[in-house]
């Protein structure tokens, strides 16, 4: 084996892939029966994330199995249409969850400045946006396809964005990363901008309505930052290449440890957005109960005190 660094890198990576497509799926099942019991918007919307978190998480997970089946020489995948078109879907489907963050966050400014217009927020309508957003992500994929970004690494046995390109970098970074970023900011700052107009007119229940939003938003953001950090070695090592011409030989190994990292977090971050789902992850659940338990307790004997013998 030549590459010993990146086969035990790309091993890491696997289990990171494995793990969070597990937790991933068991929460999308969940996702899926709580739509269709109580129909839910807001857990509509964190369902269509888990859709492209669970086909992310598939995909990391065939592109480590090619590298891992190739440094062992088992099984090599060569440069065919099969692997262009793998690495185009992993492009894809990766774009649709920045845009699914983005939708949740229209919905959620929509539900604040506009409550009366619920047409807008209705299932139907709501279905209508992601059918758009994804429509657009073909679209946005196309100057990929005609630039020919995706390129076969032989010493990755995978096709992935060529980092020598920088055409093909700054394009995608600014359809994937940036508009994401650019919109979610944009809706939170209008939802800020409308709780101070709320708290001017001290409307008490529109104005815990519009915080417990604003937490939310505050959430996807973090998230879409903390995914744009994970992205940064991206960045450096795409900066290098521009310097010196040259590329280190673990650069897609390092790119891919960091996407599995991104999506470990975010299969548990994106729950935490949605208040009705976050306590079915376990110790998520403990916690709950842990802080439910001494409150009860105390209304309990609250209550038993109050009643005159």
């Amino acid at each position: 084996m030549e590459n010993v660094t990146g086969f035990i890198m790309s091993v890491i990576s696997l289990i990171i892939n494995l793990l969070s497509l597990i937790v991933s799926f068991y929460i999308l099942i969940y996702l899926i029966w709580k739509v269709y019991r109580l129909r839910q918007i807001n857990t509509f919307l964190t369902m269509m994330s888990y859709v492209s978190i669970v086909i992310c998480n598939s995909f990391n997970i065939c592109l480590n199995i090619q590298t891992i089946l190739g440094d062992t020489k088992r099984f090599i995948v060569s440069d065919s249409t099969t692997c262009h078109i793998i690495g185009h879907m992993y492009l894809l489907v990766g774009i649709n969850l920045l845009d699914s963050f983005s939708i949740q966050s229209f919905i959620r400014m929509l539900s604040i400045v506009y409550p009366t217009r619920r047409f807008l927020r209705s299932l139907k309508s709501i279905i209508g946006f992601t059918l758009i957003i994804w429509l657009t992500a073909v679209l946005r994929l196309l100057p990929v396809v005609f630039l020919k970004i995706i390129t076969y690494q032989q010493a990755d046995y995978i096709c992935v964005l060529n980092l020598h390109m920088w055409i093909g970098n700054v394009y995608t970074s600014l359809t994937v990363y940036y508009i994401t970023i650019f919109l979610v900011i944009l809706f939170y700052v209008q939802v800020i901008r409308f709780s101070r107009k709320i708290a001017l007119h001290n409307r008490i229940h529109r104005r815990r309505k519009v915080t417990r939003n604003a937490h939310v938003l505050r959430r996807i953001v973090q998230i879409v930052n903390i995914l744009l950090i994970l992205g940064l070695p991206s960045a450096v090592f795409w900066i290098i290449d521009m310097i010196t011409g040259e590329l280190h030989y673990l650069t897609y190994r390092i790119q891919a440890l960091f996407l599995a990292l991104g999506m470990f977090i975010t299969t548990f971050a994106v729950v935490l957005t949605n208040s009705k789902i976050k306590y079915i992850l376990p110790f998520l659940n403990r916690q709950h109960l842990a802080r439910v338990a001494p409150l009860e307790l105390q209304q309990n004997t609250i209550n038993r005190s109050s009643i005159v013998p």
